[in-house]
């Protein structure tokens, strides 16, 4: 009794500590994208590239520090106040605002890019366990139909009116069936374990997942030309090229500027040499002065390291430009192949609905043969496995189409 009571409590709250979601593909994706540890870390980057900027800017700012010190003794003490402007540095701190904004650009794209990829892969997901779902509901159908004839033909058999052969094949074929759904379930149970992982729910969460109201896909109204030329202009993946390739230009600049002088004004106002006795003497009017400075400043001789450095940017440039035409060319194998998929997907479904179509009117004439025992259980058997197969092969190549047109418009973001 004990022990029931306390199987009870536990089951109790558990109950309490779960939920059960309905969801769509578009909710599933959004909750994926809230919890994805990698669009966390795509966004951090992106703060820290807008801080980035702000500092970037500001360095062409003015900057005054201050200077305090005493001897030990008090015997000397001396304090100041410092401005600091650059007045030229060969361009450095133009360059520098100028790269704060691509590197800000390019994690904008590469946060984009990580969300795009997050929204496919979660898709991907969804569909699995539609598939999973699909199939299930199929086998459970066909064992049903099995049952009903398994009942009807051991009767026969109790009145000897057929063989245990037929008996024996439809009780094979059920344990079969029985195994295969077994097999589809567990799938269909790890499949949602992942999802719940993916949109952080708790396992111990029901989630039903709603079907795809419309699986149509128009094949005929995509214009890939015009798609590919847009993908290689406006795609993530070209403008982040693009902008990888702006970066190494725009460090070239600045390893250009390190070969060049630069220039910057000091004013400094306080007790600049020493005031004698303590800190209360150090801002006394008669130990306050006022310096101001214009230095100039540069590498005169470093055999070459400078220039050599900047030659390894021009180089770094060049890899960068190669690399964007390996993007592009990416960019066109990646949409052509999602493309011609589409193409293969669409005629496949075509000759699934046909395969359903004959294979059902095929069952449907097997069926009543042999219920008026005109052919064996083998011909009957063979005729539901042919429906059940063409059932889940339509529901496959509707699923995979419909995957690989979001696939394709992910390809074009």
């Amino acid at each position: 009794m004990k022990k029931t009571v306390t199987l009870l409590l536990l089951v109790n709250a558990i109950s309490i500590f779960s939920q059960e979601l309905t969801l769509d593909l578009d909710n599933t994706i959004q909750r994926a994208l809230e919890k994805d540890k990698s669009i966390k870390s795509a966004e951090l980057s992106v703060d820290n590239a807008t801080l980035d900027k702000k500092q970037a800017f500001k360095s062409g700012l003015p900057s005054v520090s201050y200077y305090l010190a005493t001897t030990p003794d008090s015997e000397y003490s001396q304090g100041y106040l410092t401005l600091n402007q650059k007045i030229f540095d060969g361009g450095k701190t133009f360059i520098a605002i100028k790269n704060s904004n691509k590197y800000l650009e390019a994690s904008q794209y590469g946060l984009e890019g990580t969300k795009n990829s997050v929204g496919i892969s979660v898709t991907n997901q969804y569909i699995c366990i539609l598939k999973y779902q699909k199939q299930l509901e199929v086998l459970n159908n066909s064992k049903k139909e099995l049952e009903n004839n398994y009942k009807r033909i051991n009767r026969l058999y109790e009145l000897n009116l057929i063989t245990k052969t037929e008996v024996l094949d439809l009780n094979y074929s059920l344990i079969e069936l029985d195994s295969s759904v077994v097999q589809i379930e567990n799938a269909l149970e790890i499949a949602k374990l992942n999802l719940k992982n993916t949109i952080g729910i708790s396992k111990n969460d029901t989630v039903n997942l709603q079907e795809i109201n419309d699986l149509s896909i128009d094949i005929d109204s995509i214009d890939f030309d015009k798609d590919l030329r847009e993908a290689k202009e406006k795609s993530i993946s070209a403008k982040s090229a693009k902008v990888a390739t702006e970066l190494k230009k725009a460090l070239e600049g600045t390893s250009r500027a390190e070969l060049m002088p630069s220039v910057e004004f000091m004013l400094r106002h306080g007790n600049i040499t020493q005031a004698d006795g303590g800190v209360s003497n150090v801002f006394k009017n008669e130990n306050v002065d006022t310096l101001s400075t214009i230095s100039i400043s540069g590498t005169l001789f470093d055999w070459g390291s400078n220039y050599d450095a900047y030659k390894q940017t021009k180089n770094n440039t060049k890899i960068a430009q190669e690399d964007e035409k390996e993007a592009q060319d990416s960019i066109e194998v990646n949409l052509r192949t999602s493309y011609l998929e589409l193409l293969r997907l669409s005629k496949l479904k075509e000759s699934k609905e046909k395969a359903l179509e004959s294979s059902s009117e095929n069952f449907r004439y097997q069926k009543q043969r042999y219920e008026e025992q005109l052919i064996n259980s083998t011909d009957f058997l063979n005729a539901e496995n042919s429906l059940r197969e063409s059932e889940i092969g339509l529901v496959n190549a509707e699923l995979d189409l419909y995957y690989q047109y979001k696939n394709y418009l992910t390809l074009l973001k």
